[in-house]
């Protein structure tokens, strides 16, 4: 799961929703991970341009794909 680039001219709207969905995320790989897991998973993949599959294994200890599914189903209950 990994969102491209907001495109040029979108609403506010979609930049909320964007923040939005990151916040979610952030907050749930820190709930499942603990804080300085989810702060080197971060670095990893936005400071050092780890894809998110490599930084899951060295960071997480897990396959990206689980972790993908997961905030994908994080978000999604609490966008209804």
């Amino acid at each position: 799961m990994t969102l491209g680039p907001i495109p040029e001219g979108s609403s506010d709207d979609v930049w909320q929703a964007r923040y939005g969905i990151a916040l979610l995320t952030v907050s749930r790989l820190a709930q499942r991970f603990g804080e300085a897991a989810m702060l080197d998973f971060f670095a990893a993949v936005v400071r050092d341009g780890d894809p998110p599959e490599k930084a899951a294994q060295s960071v997480l200890h897990t396959d990206w794909a689980a972790v993908a599914a997961d905030l994908a189903a994080h978000v999604r209950a609490r966008a209804k």
